[in-house]
């Protein structure tokens, strides 16, 4: 742990930790965006499925996430404050990240689901 305090705090400037929470914020709005279409791509489709439910259920919270806790425009959560609440935030931002693709797959797998054939009737 102290190891990865110095690396975060010692070695990497302010400037440089600055920038990057910057472009952590343009990519919130680029995911939040992204949902947004995706969002609005399953409820034109005809058919309604699991994923599209999964999707639906857990893509407000996380698009929630992404404009409540951008460091855009908000400092409760940069990544270059002191203290533990740096190390939550870069832990939030990683989630936050990550699920998106957790939210792509579920895009994929309803669109593709019309693709496959239907074993029962």
């Amino acid at each position: 742990i102290v190891l990865t305090a110095f690396i975060l705090n010692g070695i990497f400037s302010i400037t440089f930790l600055d920038s990057i929470s910057k472009i952590i914020g343009a990519v919130y709005i680029i995911f939040f965006v992204i949902l947004m279409v995706y969002d609005y791509r399953i409820k034109t489709t005809d058919y309604q499925t699991t994923f599209s439910f999964l999707f639906k259920i857990n893509a407000i919270g996380v698009g929630f996430v992404y404009v409540l806790y951008n460091p855009l425009w908000t400092n409760f959560m940069s990544i270059y404050d002191d203290g533990s609440l740096m190390y939550i935030s870069i832990g939030l931002h990683a989630f936050a990240i990550s699920f998106f693709f957790y939210f792509s797959s579920l895009y994929n797998s309803h669109m593709s689901f019309n693709n496959q054939k239907v074993l029962w009737h």
